[in-house]
């Protein structure tokens, strides 16, 4: 029996929903999710229907999800090494500039570190890897956006180039792309049209769809815009 689409999520979108979303607005991220079958459930019935699933299938060898389907759910030893083997695997056989960890809430209740992980990650595979927030029990969709964001402005701040701000340019930070359709690229577009008509340069949208080496360009912006709930990450970029 074929179990139909959970389309109410669209509509309460949850944490894991926001790490999805995240990661599919990152064109060249991996995101490792430790957790069970439901991750790939959610993403096949829910995510797939409306195309936010389309680069990220779990069902294709080239997608950008991987999960780790730990059994040891409430382990307190050796859940991990899943975790690091699917990493190192994604680096293996995709082009991957950014690695993002997260994880269901009850592997966060296992005690281990997932920012221990991601260090140990980054240190062993040369790419930033960045772990959401595991530390907020009552944690939805806002909560698993902001702490990406967060920690991709701090990585992009370590790994800025040496380079002026370039006169003129505008970084746009907390864009939310919902799916990979159109009208997404569309306003990003006319931002884009907005800013040239007043004299600037749109150097670098988060999160739009594009490429690790263009979040990096908003290390440039002379200005950074963004709505409240991406402030913290606005600010650490400046």
């Amino acid at each position: 029996m074929t179990s139909s689409p959970d389309y109410t999520m669209r509509t309460s979108p949850n944490y894991m929903a926001g790490a999805l979303m995240a990661a599919n607005a990152v064109s060249d991220a991996l995101l490792v999710y430790r957790g069970s079958a439901c991750v790939e459930e959610q993403v096949v019935q829910t995510f797939a229907p409306h195309d936010l699933g389309h680069g990220m299938s779990v069902n294709r060898a080239e997608g950008r999800l991987v999960l780790t389907m730990d059994p040891e759910t409430v382990s307190l030893m050796g859940a991990a090494q899943s975790a690091l083997k699917a990493a190192r695997w994604g680096l293996q056989t995709r082009q991957v500039r950014v690695v993002l960890l997260s994880e269901l809430i009850r592997h966060s209740l296992t005690g281990e570190n997932i920012r221990r992980l991601s260090e140990q990650l980054e240190a062993e595979l040369g790419v930033p890897c960045v772990a959401t927030d595991a530390d907020v029990l009552d944690r939805d969709f806002g909560d698993s956006t902001r702490s990406i964001m967060d920690g991709l402005a701090r990585a992009a701040v370590e790994r800025a180039p040496e380079a002026p701000l370039a006169e003129g340019s505008v970084a746009a930070v907390g864009y939310l792309r919902s799916r990979n359709e159109g009208d997404s690229d569309g306003d990003n577009a006319e931002l884009r049209r907005i800013l040239a008509g007043g004299g600037l340069e749109l150097c670098s949208t988060w999160l739009s769809g594009g490429t690790w080496e263009e979040l990096l360009e908003a290390t440039r912006a002379q200005t950074i815009v963004g709505p409240p709930f991406a402030g913290n990450a606005a600010r650490l970029l400046a």
